[in-house]
């Protein structure tokens, strides 16, 4: 194992970057195996202790550029963080970014935010890449017993929906994605709102956008207009980052975004309408623009 680590640090390229990790990883699952003296297994935690040492350096060794040629390194937006998956007990490392360390290049008219150097909400969900377990961080590990029996339970969907997708690995579009489909089974046990759905979904959408993947995009936008739309018919609370104003004014942007100029008016209406609209005018400054730009659009139609 060490003569492999040996080779690969000499020459740091992805392939056997790859063919190490997926090698370390059997070599972990065989010495899990073992049921040997106390002495032996002393030995055996000391060289797992050494291999997470190694791929530390491992992936210090393959940084790799962002697409903005600025030069700045994944590593220096990421943090690491140790975390335990409160369904299976699997130990594992979790990459976390830098507020500080991003900045925002564009701002989108559905609140989509253009980063300079990696997209954060790729990095929101975490996910056990063991069992497939994927929550937001802010509430990972506040699961109650029930609920954690059942997604232990749905494991084997988790898995079929993931495919070969490798979570050790650090998060690219592929994977950013894939952790809010699993987010998605994971939620359906917990009772979370169909707001706070809403809010995943217009996140993956992002990502979508981003990686030009058009026809999930449009999925994800309708399906971000029916949870919202059912939160709003059961009079559920609107809470987090957009408010009940924004949500109303985010549905008729989207509306517009997949083409049905009629029910994005509808919605911008009821921007205006709302009581709170008096505390939330930069969105309906938002609303109104939006709105001359359809009217602008149909006479050029017309």
């Amino acid at each position: 194992f060490r003569s492999r680590v040996r080779s690969v640090l000499n020459v740091p390229d992805d392939e056997k970057l790859n063919k190490l990790a997926q090698q370390s990883k059997e070599l972990v699952e065989e010495l899990n195996r073992l049921s040997v003296s106390e002495n032996f297994m002393q030995n055996v935690i000391e060289l797992k202790n050494q291999i997470k040492d190694i791929a530390n350096k491992i992936q210090k060794v393959n940084k790799v550029e962002m697409p903005t040629g600025t030069g700045i390194k994944i590593e220096d937006v990421l943090w690491q963080k140790e975390v335990t998956c409160p369904v299976c007990s699997h130990t594992f490392i979790t990459n976390n970014y830098r507020s500080k360390s991003l900045t925002v290049l564009k701002k989108e008219d559905d609140f989509h935010e253009i980063y300079g150097v990696i997209n954060p909400i790729a990095f929101d969900i975490w996910v056990c890449p063991e069992c497939l377990y994927a929550a937001k961080k802010e509430d990972y590990e506040t699961i109650n017993p029930e609920v954690l029996e059942k997604i232990a339970m749905d494991k084997s969907m988790r898995k079929k929906a993931a495919g070969d997708i490798d979570f050790n690995l650090v998060r690219d579009y592929e994977t950013g994605i894939m952790s809010y489909r699993l987010a998605f089974m994971c939620y359906q046990f917990r009772r979370a709102t169909f707001a706070f759905i809403g809010s995943l979904h217009l996140k993956c959408a992002w990502l979508a956008r981003e990686r030009g993947d058009a026809e999930l995009e449009k999925r994800e936008l309708k399906s971000v207009i029916e949870n919202y739309e059912t939160a709003f018919s059961i009079g559920e609370k609107i809470s987090g980052q957009i408010s009940e104003v924004g949500v109303l004014y985010l549905i008729g942007e989207l509306y517009r975004r997949l083409g049905d100029s009629n029910m994005a008016v509808k919605y911008l209406m009821k921007v205006r309408q709302n009581p709170n609209a008096d505390s939330d005018k930069a969105i309906v400054r938002m609303a109104s623009d939006v709105m001359d730009n359809i009217r602008k659009e149909k006479n050029k139609r017309n």
